[in-house]
C-alpha cells in the first residue's frame, strides 16, 4: 500500500439520471483502479454491486470507493438519486469533506437536484458543480448557467471555459481559462481583499485570483462550475483537477480517544455485520473495545478494494467487524451533533405479508437485517392482528423491499394498504394515578401521570417530578419503557407526539415491586390521562418551491388551494413565478409529475420534509390499532399477563 499523507472524503450527488455513476466510473478508469469503464445501461459498474442497481440502471445503496491522486487518497461515495432514497444520502453528507453535484446540460437543475444543494449548503460542504452530458442535442450552455443562477446559487462561477461546434462535438478547456475580467467582477462581491486590490490597483493578477478562487471554493464562500460529457471521457481529467485544488482534505486531530460517526452497515456474503465508520479523532486498532465491543477486524478503502489493515486513522473511512451493538447514526467518541443533515422522513406506511405464510419468520428476520441499513425504514408487528408495518418514502423504495426479499431471501411478498402516516397530539391537560393495591391494578407499583400539549415539533417531552430518592432510577426507568411503548398508538391509533408528559406520583413495594411492574402498569396511566386530554390529528408538511411559466400561474394557484397549500405571494423573475410554502404530503403525491406536464416539463416542484401540524377538523384517518388498547385494562392486563398471544 502506498503511503497517504492526505485523505479526502467526498461525496457525489445528482438527480436521477444526470449522469453520476458514469463519471463515478471515468474517475476510477483515469486514476487506475478499473481497467475498463462500465456503463450503466449494461449494469457492470464499480459501485452499483446490487443486483436491482444494475438491473434497473439506478443507484441505490450510497457506496464508498477509493483512488489515489499523487499522494492524496480520494474515499469518494457515490450516492442514491432517485428521491426515494433520500435517507441514505442524507447519512452519506455527514462524513464529507467535499462534495460534487452533478447537472444534467439538457435537463439543468431539477428538482432533486435543488434539494441536494440546497442540503449541501447549509451544511457548508464544499461543493463542485459539474455539468454534465454537454454533447447531448439542444444543449444550451448559457441557458444552463441562467438556471443555475436562478434556480440554485447566484455564487456559482465557471472557472472553466466549454463550448459545442456545429458538429455537436464539446469543447472543453483546463481549469483556470476563463475571461479575467468577469471572474474578477465577480470574486469583488464575495472576497473583500480582491475588492481592496481592485479599488487600490494592487495585484489582481490571474495567479493570484486562482489561489483565491482555490480558498473561496473550499471554505463554501463560492461554487466552482466544470463542464464535460462523462460517457465520452470529457471533462473528466479537469474534474480530478477540480478535486484535487478546489476540495479540503480531511482534519486529521491527535487524540487518544477515536471519535467517529457509523454512516453505513451492510452484510457480507457470510452475513458478518460490515460497520463503516468515518474517523474524525485518534485511531482504531484492531482488538480495540468500542462501546464495550471488541473490533475483531478492520478493513480499509484502497484502490477501489476494501483490504484487511490493522487499524482505521484519524480522517478516514473504514470498515470494522465485531462491534454488532452499533447502529447507522451512532457517534462514539467526542463526536458531537455530527447528524446535521435533514432531508426527509418517512411519510407513508404499507401493509407487507409473505405470499406464503410459511416464510414469515423468515421475512423478520430479513427485514431485521434490512433495517439494520436503513434506520428510517423502521417496521412494527401488530400485537392483536401479527400484521406486519413498514415505513417508508415512496412506490420505489416499495419494489426495491420486494425485489431485494425476492432475490437475496428467497421471499415473495405482497405489499396493501398504503396510507399517509398521521400522528395524534393532546387537545388538553390530562391526569390520572394508579395505586399499588388499588382495585384495577395488579401491579405492584403506583404511577401517576399528567399530559399537556408541547409545542410543535417537540416530539415526545418527558420530565420526573419524583425524586429517585422517592422513587428508586430502575423502578423510574420501567415507566420511560412504558411510556415508549405507549406512545406508539393513541387514541385514534396513530403515535403521540408534540405532547409532554410528568411524572406527577410514583411508590413501591420494597418486597415485591420490580421495574416489570411500572413498565406494565405505565401505558394503562398514561392512555387515561391521554382519554382525559382528547387528541386531535397531525399530518405531515412538506415545505415546497413550485416554479411555473408565467403562463401556467393560474393553473398553479388552483391547484394549490386545492391541495390545501399555504405560501407566500408569487414572485416573478424571467417569465416564471416561483412560488414557496407548506403543502400537506397526503395531497400533494405525484404533483412533480402534474407540474411537468401542464408546463410542457418547463416547471419544477420540489418538496421536503417540514414537521407535523395539526390537521383540518374534517380530515379523518383513524387507523385501526395495533396494540391491545390499555384502556380496555381487563383485555390489557390478561395479555400482560401472557393469558392470550
Amino acid at each position: 500500500m502506498r503511503k497517504i499523507i492526505i485523505i479526502k472524503n467526498i461525496g457525489i450527488y445528482a438527480h436521477v439520471d444526470a449522469g453520476k455513476t458514469t463519471i463515478t466510473e471515468h474517475l476510477l478508469y483515469n486514476t487506475g483502479v478499473i481497467r475498463a469503464v462500465g456503463r450503466v445501461d449494461s449494469g457492470n459498474t464499480q459501485t452499483d454491486s446490487m443486483e436491482l442497481e444494475r438491473k434497473r440502471g439506478i443507484s441505490i445503496q450510497s457506496a464508498p470507493v477509493s483512488f489515489m491522486l499523487n499522494n492524496t487518497k480520494v474515499n469518494l461515495i457515490d450516492t442514491p438519486g432517485h428521491s426515494d432514497f433520500v435517507a441514505e444520502v442524507e447519512r452519506s453528507m455527514n462524513v464529507l469533506d467535499g462534495a460534487i453535484l452533478v447537472i444534467s446540460a439538457r435537463e439543468g437543475v431539477q428538482s432533486h437536484t435543488s434539494l441536494l444543494f440546497d442540503a449541501l449548503a447549509r451544511m457548508k460542504i464544499p461543493t463542485i458543480l459539474f455539468i454534465n452530458k454537454i454533447d447531448r442535442i439542444g444543449v444550451s450552455i448559457s441557458a444552463v448557467l441562467k438556471d443555475i443562477d436562478t434556480n440554485l446559487t447566484k455564487k456559482a462561477l465557471p472557472i472553466q471555459r466549454a463550448d459545442i461546434d456545429l458538429n455537436q462535438n464539446c469543447i472543453v478547456d483546463k481549469i483556470f481559462e476563463y475571461e479575467k475580467d468577469a471572474v474578477l467582477e465577480f470574486l469583488a462581491d464575495y472576497d473583500d481583499t480582491i475588492l481592496s486590490n481592485l479599488v487600490n490597483g494592487a495585484d489582481t493578477s490571474k495567479n493570484y485570483l486562482n489561489s483565491r478562487i482555490i480558498e473561496l471554493a473550499k471554505h463554501s464562500e463560492i461554487y466552482p462550475i466544470l463542464f464535460g460529457s462523462a460517457l465520452h471521457s470529457i471533462g473528466v481529467e479537469e474534474l480530478i483537477t477540480g478535486i484535487e485544488l478546489l476540495l479540503p482534505h480531511s482534519k486529521t486531530r491527535e487524540s487518544e480517544v477515536a471519535s467517529g460517526i457509523v454512516f453505513k452497515i451492510k452484510r457480507n456474503k457470510n452475513n458478518e455485520r460490515k460497520i463503516y465508520v468515518r474517523l474524525y479523532e485518534g485511531r482504531l486498532n484492531v482488538r480495540d473495545y468500542l462501546n464495550g465491543e471488541k473490533i475483531t477486524r478492520i478493513e480499509r478503502l484502497f484502490d477501489g478494494k476494501e483490504k484487511p489493515d490493522s487499524n482505521i486513522e484519524s480522517g478516514d473511512i473504514g470498515i470494522i467487524y465485531g462491534a454488532d451493538n452499533l447502529k447507522v447514526g451512532d457517534c462514539f467518541g467526542d463526536v458531537q451533533d455530527k447528524l446535521q443533515a435533514n432531508l426527509g422522513t418517512p411519510t407513508v406506511k404499507v401493509e407487507i405479508s409473505p405470499a406464503n405464510q410459511n416464510d414469515r419468520l423468515a421475512l423478520l428476520n430479513a427485514l431485521t437485517i434490512i433495517s439494520e441499513e436503513d434506520p428510517f425504514l423502521g417496521y412494527e408487528i401488530s400485537e392483536i392482528e401479527k400484521s406486519i408495518f413498514l415505513s417508508i418514502f415512496g412506490e420505489i423504495q416499495m419494489e426495491i423491499i420486494q425485489y431485494r426479499l425476492q432475490s437475496e431471501y428467497g421471499i415473495e411478498v405482497l405489499f396493501k394498504d398504503a396510507i399517509t402516516i398521521y400522528k395524534e397530539t393532546p387537545i388538553g391537560v390530562g391526569r390520572a394515578v394508579m395505586r399499588k393495591y388499588a382495585k384495577g391494578n395488579p401491579f405492584y407499583a403506583t404511577v401517576g401521570l399528567k399530559v399537556e400539549p408541547a409545542p410543535v415539533g417537540t416530539g415526545i417531552e418527558y420530565v420526573s417530578k419524583v425524586p429517585t430518592g422517592h422513587l428508586p432510577q430502575g423502578f423510574q426507568n420501567g415507566i420511560v419503557d412504558g411510556i415508549n411503548y405507549a406512545v406508539t398508538q393513541g387514541l385514534q391509533g396513530w403515535e403521540l407526539n408534540d405532547i409532554k408528559i410528568t411524572l406527577i406520583e410514583g411508590n413501591y413495594c420494597s418486597v415485591n415491586s420490580t421495574p416489570a411492574d411500572f413498565r406494565n402498569l405505565t401505558p394503562m396511566v398514561l392512555l387515561e390521562a391521554v382519554d382525559q386530554a382528547k387528541t386531535k390529528l397531525q399530518w405531515p408538511l412538506f415545505a415546497f418551491k413550485l416554479k411555473v411559466p408565467s403562463y401556467a400561474i393560474g393553473k398553479a394557484l388552483s391547484d394549490l388551494a386545492r391541495m390545501k397549500a399555504g405560501f407566500d405571494s408569487p414572485v416573478l423573475s424571467d417569465n416564471s413565478y416561483n412560488i414557496e410554502g407548506r403543502i400537506p404530503a397526503d395531497l400533494c403525491r405525484k404533483y412533480d409529475l402534474e407540474v411537468r406536464s401542464y408546463t410542457e416539463g418547463k416547471g419544477i416542484f420540489i418538496t421536503q420534509f417540514y414537521r407535523y401540524e395539526a390537521a383540518p377538523a374534517e380530515i379523518e384517518a383513524t387507523r385501526e390499532k395495533t396494540k391491545v388498547d390499555p384502556l380496555n385494562k381487563n383485555m390489557y392486563i390478561l395479555f400482560k399477563r401472557r393469558a392470550f398471544k
